[in-house]
């Protein structure tokens, strides 16, 4: 049986292989138990990289975060502030050409997954407005769904000052 830095290494390779194959990082979410538990650990080795890099202690050792780094660093396309602003890109590119959003009932999946996080930013932004926070929406974002969204003509809920470094 491998020792757990052998386990770790061979975690990050089967990491590494699949994202080559597969274009994407594994889903927690997946049905098949192999890629949910490849993706249980990748969350966790990037939550102790967060850990780390806020100056609280981690399990990682100096290699492995270079390696964290790395992967990250190669597949930024899919680390979340990336994949949110060419997901807004691309909803903000469809209404400028075409005057319109896709259509939520679309044959292309790509098309209604926007949609779904179209929808999902307006009820972020809506939290926003009204709590002064909401997962996934920060100040940046919120002025770039309002502008798009007084683009389209929708109303905004009416807020009140901006809030400040809410990340």
């Amino acid at each position: 049986m491998a020792n757990r830095i052998e386990k770790w290494y061979q975690n990050l390779n089967n990491l590494i292989a699949y994202n080559d194959k597969n274009g994407c990082y594994p889903s927690t979410l997946s049905e098949d138990a192999v890629e949910k538990a490849l993706a249980i650990w990748w969350a966790r080795q990037k939550h102790l990289l967060k850990q780390q890099k806020s100056g609280r202690p981690c399990s990682l050792d100096e290699r492995q975060i270079v390696s964290v780094e790395s992967v990250v660093v190669r597949n930024s396309h899919l680390e979340r502030d990336n994949l949110w602003n060419s997901r807004f890109e691309k909803i903000s590119s469809q209404f400028e050409k075409n005057g319109k959003l896709f259509s939520i009932n679309s044959d292309d999946i790509e098309e209604v997954k926007i949609m779904r996080w179209w929808n999902q930013q307006k009820t972020l932004l809506r939290k926003f407005v009204k709590h002064g926070e909401a997962s996934g929406m920060n100040q940046e974002r919120f002025d770039k769904i309002s502008s798009l969204m007084r683009s389209m003509d929708i109303d905004i809920p009416a807020t009140a000052e901006p809030v400040a470094n809410n990340c």
